[in-house]
């Protein structure tokens, strides 16, 4: 009777033990080349490595689209490929394809560029805004939208 208990104690122990889930790694971010680590997400389905020259970023649960985090001490959660980006932006120089870097530790030639062109009108610069998914415009008439 004694062997059949401790027996059997030992299958349980050995189904809780087996049982326990494995816990993942936690992610981290492939590095730039600059030093800083990639902003990482999923847009569109595919994951994005996401630079210093992204100006701004917006997750799907970002407390501007999600009205529940919007309180004072929200803290997103951490972010792998499988965070949603729904939005972000760039500025670039057309000419040269260059994108403006304001990260201290990037060249900083073109960033005294943007900043001495910024005022002339035919300046080469523009602003690259990507919108995906719940940010995506819904209504295809643009003329709608802009004029």
């Amino acid at each position: 009777m004694n062997k059949i208990h401790t027996v059997r104690w030992l299958a349980i122990f050995c189904c809780l033990t087996g049982c326990e889930q494995s816990k993942e790694p936690e992610f981290k971010a492939p590095m730039g080349p600059y030093g800083l680590p990639y902003r990482v997400g999923s847009l569109a389905g595919k994951p994005v490595n996401l630079g210093e020259e992204v100006r701004w970023l917006e997750y799907e649960d970002s407390p501007l689209l999600k009205s529940e985090n919007r309180y004072k001490g929200y803290k997103p959660p951490p972010r792998n490929y499988k965070s949603v980006v729904t939005s972000f932006e760039i500025i670039m120089k057309y000419t040269t394809g260059a994108p403006l870097m304001r990260y201290y530790k990037a060249p900083q030639a073109p960033v005294k560029q943007y900043d001495a062109e910024q005022s002339d009108p035919n300046n080469k610069w523009i602003y690259i805004g990507v919108n995906a998914g719940v940010r995506y415009l819904k209504n295809t008439n643009l003329t709608e939208i802009f004029f």
